[in-house]
């Protein structure tokens, strides 16, 4: 007689549930009578079955992307900002903005990458004038650490 311990009935459960969750991945493309597109988990009459490819998150990819477009404003300037005003009191134009919020944005993604980078180093090092890597004592791993914050703080400030 075969005994079935709590443990294996509950790695029984799991392979039996990432299996099911594997197979339903099927999705499906119809268009209904009124032209109107649908996308379903089943198949209906007239339907296609769509081949749908996963890759991993980058969070910091999606961080940059979220960074980006929630600054970006329309490039439509008001008449108010077109009018002839001296250049010296005359406020950035909706495109400079833009732009000022993408490189700020960019900035900000660089920062927190070269910050995980150094969170996440054994060892750390430059390259001196003659090409040979200078490793850091405990000290400038420390100094380097806090310079990435403060970058990451500038930079991803709102």
């Amino acid at each position: 007689m075969i005994s079935i311990t709590s443990c294996s009935r509950l790695a029984i459960a799991t392979i039996c549930l990432a299996a099911s969750c594997a197979f339903a991945s099927d999705v499906y493309k119809w268009t209904d009578e009124d032209g109107n597109v649908h996308y379903g988990d089943r198949p209906v009459a007239g339907s296609e079955r769509m081949d749908i490819v996963s890759r991993p998150t980058n969070p910091a990819a999606i961080s940059a992307r979220r960074d980006n477009a929630a600054v970006v404003e329309p490039d439509a300037a008001p008449a108010e900002e077109q009018s002839a005003a001296p250049e010296e009191n005359k406020r950035p134009s909706r495109a400079e903005r833009n732009q000022q919020r993408r490189e700020k944005a960019e900035n900000c993604a660089e920062a927190r990458e070269r910050l995980q980078r150094h969170l996440v180093a054994r060892r750390m090092y430059r390259v001196d004038e003659n090409g040979e890597r200078v490793y850091y004592d405990d000290a400038e791993i420390q100094a380097a650490k806090e310079r990435a914050q403060q970058a990451v703080d500038e930079f991803c400030a709102p």
